[in-house]
């Protein structure tokens, strides 16, 4: 078992998660550090203080108010949005190593994220369920929002989750074997959906930063 703390992640473990070698949890002192960013976040919420993307709009609407009862759909709203690539869909060993960097960096404690959603990814990446995410979307220096938003879709029971084998439509023949012993299906799948919240719901921090561009160049140049 690999325990991610946000600090630890080597190069070798990310080979091993990548061939589903290993199965990933979420370190205890990274729970713990999760917890306390999230306690701080709903305590300012409580204070009536303004944060921006929690209880404001983004870019633009960033000086607009969101009501506590639109809050969650707010938050839904912004992945559906932003959930538009196009394309092939990236390989299985990239989509897992997305999943695995994802929930690293959030686990480092910093996003006031809970610490059920990198349980909810990991879920995902130990069960063989690679949501299905176009590779072509990304604006790199300012955030993968596109591939983000499609990873993110499945931990609030919308977008798909593909097991694996067989292949999806679309991807080329890889050369890598297949070490996943997971059941499989031939449809794509859904685990039981989860509130990224509660109030105030931050799913916009599963689906801000740079992630996937760490899984594209070193496995794209493995293929065939």
């Amino acid at each position: 078992m690999l325990r991610i703390d946000g600090r630890s992640l080597t190069l070798a473990d990310v080979e091993r998660v990548a061939a589903a070698e290993v199965e990933v949890a979420l370190a205890p002192e990274a729970r713990a550090a999760m917890g306390r960013s999230r306690e701080l976040v709903e305590e300012k919420v409580a204070s009536g203080e303004v944060i921006y993307g929690v209880t404001t709009g983004f870019g633009r609407l960033a000086d607009v108010p969101v009501p506590e009862s639109h809050r969650e759909e707010l938050q839904h709203n912004l992945l559906r949005s932003h959930a538009a690539g196009v394309g092939p869909l990236l390989s299985d060993q990239e989509v897992r190593v997305l999943l695995l960097l994802r929930a690293n960096a959030l686990a480092r404690g910093n996003s006031g994220i809970r610490p059920m959603v990198v349980d909810r990814i990991l879920l995902h990446l130990n069960r063989g369920m690679h949501p299905a995410i176009p590779e072509a979307g990304s604006v790199g220096a300012s955030g993968d929002l596109a591939p983000l938003a499609h990873m993110a879709l499945p931990l609030i029971g919308e977008g798909n989750s593909w097991p694996v084998p067989p292949a999806r439509p679309g991807l080329p023949p890889r050369s890598w074997p297949r070490r996943n012993s997971l059941p499989c299906a031939s449809r794509p799948r859904k685990v039981s959906p989860s509130s990224t919240g509660p109030r105030p719901p931050p799913p916009w921090g599963s689906s801000s930063g740079t992630g996937p561009c760490g899984p594209w160049r070193p496995w794209r140049g493995r293929e065939p």
